[in-house]
């Protein structure tokens, strides 16, 4: 018993880390896998975003203000300008973005956006939170893309040169928070096993313990006759 004792809770203690390793490893691919899907809706949903706000049926004059008309034309000045800036309040993309992600299954998942022309005199219109997400550099998620009229288009030559940013904040909660299940389980059945471990240990222990006194009692006991 002294000699089978030790090595099986050596035994016991390598396959317990064994699994506590190999689970650690399967949350980690569970953890990579589920950021690589989440990468992949962001780049799809503000690729959407960009396509209904440069061609989309929501493109209309920002809080319906009144548009001058050329004389016999009837064509609005802001058509022959091109600008997602001037055509769209800041409520107004944020609700384009926000249908882009919920279809994409990017649910309740917070953003900050801006919308800038990157010429010296350029114009920019952002979300309230926009500058703090992005000084934030160590937490964020940042994706941008170029609002360019569809190619073919009257206005492909004479639009305005604008780029869409959105940046998600605490991209890794997000991520976290969508394998939060796999993380509890994990947990859970380690905790079980581990509970296992030791009460196998201390009941090897006690019968270790039982053992040598009914040794000593027979030693003793031989000793008497």
């Amino acid at each position: 018993m002294k000699r089978v004792f030790p090595f099986i809770t050596l035994l016991i203690l390598i396959s317990l880390l064994g699994l506590i390793f190999f689970q650690y490893l399967w949350l980690k691919t569970a953890k990579d896998t589920e950021h690589s899907q989440f990468r992949q809706k962001f780049i799809t949903a503000i690729n959407e975003s960009a396509t209904r706000l440069v061609e989309g049926n929501q493109l209309m004059p920002q809080n319906d203000r009144p548009l001058n008309q050329f004389p016999n034309e009837g064509l609005p000045v802001e058509l022959l300008k091109p600008s997602v800036i001037q055509r769209y309040s800041v409520d107004e993309i944020s609700r384009v973005i926000r249908t882009s992600f919920e279809d994409n299954d990017l649910h309740n998942v917070e953003f900050e956006f801006a919308v800038t022309q990157p010429a010296a005199n350029g114009d920019q219109i952002e979300s309230p939170g926009f500058f703090d997400a992005y000084l934030d550099s160590t937490n964020f998620s940042r994706q941008f893309i170029l609002l360019a009229p569809p190619s073919g288009s009257v206005f492909e030559n004479i639009a305005k040169e604008e780029f869409l940013v959105i940046i998600i904040p605490n991209e890794k909660l997000v991520v976290l928070r969508e394998i939060t299940w796999f993380i509890v389980g994990a947990v859970f059945f380690t905790l079980i096993i581990t509970s296992a471990f030791f009460l196998t240990i201390r009941t090897l222990l006690r019968q270790k313990k039982l053992s040598e006194i009914k040794s000593d009692f027979i030693n003793n006991m031989t000793h008497e006759f």
